[in-house]
């Protein structure tokens, strides 16, 4: 393969991705599929990537570090198509600056699940906190009874999702 031109293992050490992710990004359509090589004994009609393709690849594993969204991505690299900077972009620091209004409310959150947290260490004993109003419960033992479901999305005191059934009934 020429020096410009490099394999889809390549692609990937080049830019941080993983093979089966560049594959994924191709097939959900937030990169152009590669082009494939004229299967000569060079390519073997492989896809090949080039300087552009790897720059919109390392723009996507940058993107997800900063944990935006494929969607948002997938807007910010549509506006990148235009040519010139796109970080002069309006666009790009909108983006930029609603992401980061979003992580300042999960931080907010954490920092209140933290307090929460605390508080409940911090008050000496923990029997009662759960809703069975202090009866002691043997570690392990699975209960027919459904568990409080409140607090954390569906997980119930035992470690399964609400619904889920042991191994056991």
């Amino acid at each position: 393969m020429s020096s410009g031109h490099l394999s889809i293992g390549k692609a990937a050490e080049a830019s941080g991705l993983t093979v089966k992710t560049i594959r994924y990004y191709e097939d959900i359509g937030l990169i152009p599929r590669a082009r494939r090589g004229n299967r000569s004994a060079r390519t073997g009609g492989n896809r090949v990537y080039d300087a552009d393709d790897l720059r919109r690849l390392r723009f996507v594993c940058t993107g997800r570090l900063l944990g935006l969204g494929l969607d948002d991505i997938g807007e910010m690299l549509a506006l990148a198509e235009g040519g010139g900077c796109p970080g002069a972009l309006p666009e790009y620091r909108e983006k930029l600056e609603g992401h980061l209004r979003t992580i300042n409310e999960r931080i907010g959150y954490l920092l209140g699940l933290k307090a929460d947290i605390r508080k409940l260490l911090s008050a000496g004993s923990l029997a009662g906190w759960c809703g069975c109003r202090g009866r002691s419960v043997a570690v392990g033992a699975t209960s027919k009874a459904s568990a409080p479901t409140d607090l954390s999305g569906g997980m119930r005191t035992d470690g399964r999702r609400s619904g889920q059934r042991s191994q056991a009934s």
